[in-house]
């Protein structure tokens, strides 16, 4: 068979799939949102509680928040 320029339907299936992303792809929940005009409300960070950690015999004060 002679090379004309032209791949197998499925080359070329397997390209656009890499290029656009598979077919029939979840929306992901950002933009779900945002197409249904829907902006959640922002988070209230808490500080739950204050570490010390020490990293190669540095010593540093972590805030942990939930």
């Amino acid at each position: 068979m002679k090379n004309e320029g032209t791949l197998p339907s499925e080359v070329t299936d397997i390209v656009e799939m890499v290029r656009n992303g598979p077919v029939n792809q979840p929306a992901l929940e950002q933009e779900r949102n945002f197409d249904a005009g829907f902006t959640p409300s922002p988070h209230v960070w808490k500080n739950a509680r204050e570490e010390w950690i020490t990293i190669d015999g540095v010593r540093k004060l972590y805030t942990c928040y939930s």
